[in-house]
């Protein structure tokens, strides 16, 4: 359930994601449906590293490096058993950056969460809820214009097949990163390839 709403001037963004098969969460996490709050698309990733739950927002970079915009936050994992809040965080950030972290708990997963008896998981599913305040929006946010699906895109001149899904990129990646240097320009079977 996405939902937003205008109050005191800023824009407030809600964002409710019901986490299905919790007990194989793991590092990769997992999406939630994108809000678009302020011209800016916004998401939640929710994981697990070790043995705690992570809670990221994101938002779609800006190509320009004289924007920023504040952000608060209100994070609450819902105990279905009793139809409330049990875990409620809140935080203010400005955001300088791809990712913000808002809430990454101290509380352990396998005690708290992944327990059916305390009331937040019910059918391998639990529920979080995000409430966000954006406002103060300063300079001129460029959205990227790249589409990585697209191969006619102008930009693209190499093909990476992962998961036999192609993504399309530009090679200036190679300049930027030893692992696709080394792919592109070093002695591997990649070499002189488009695809």
């Amino acid at each position: 359930t996405i939902c937003i709403y205008i109050s005191d001037g800023s824009l407030l963004g809600f964002i409710r994601f019901e986490v299905d098969n919790v007990s194989t969460l793991d590092e990769s996490g997992r999406f939630s449906p994108e809000v678009e709050v302020k011209g800016v698309p916004w998401k939640l990733w929710i994981g697990k590293e070790d043995e705690f739950a992570q809670v990221f927002l994101y938002y779609h970079e800006s190509g320009s490096n004289i924007w920023s915009i504040d952000v608060s936050a209100e994070i609450s994992l819902i105990n279905i058993a009793k139809q409330g809040n049990a875990t409620k965080v809140c935080c203010f950030f400005p955001l300088p950056s791809f990712m913000v972290t808002f809430f990454r708990s101290s509380r352990n997963l396998s005690t708290v969460m992944l327990q059916n008896n305390e009331g937040f998981i019910k059918d391998d599913k639990y529920t979080i809820e995000v409430r966000f305040w954006v406002s103060n929006m300063r300079g001129t946010r460029m959205a990227s214009h790249f589409d990585f699906t697209d191969p006619n895109e102008p930009n693209h001149d190499i093909a990476l097949i992962i998961d036999g899904e192609k993504i399309y990129a530009n090679k200036i990646l190679a300049a930027l990163s030893p692992v696709f240097y080394a792919m592109f320009y070093g002695d591997f079977a990649e070499k002189n390839k488009k695809e």
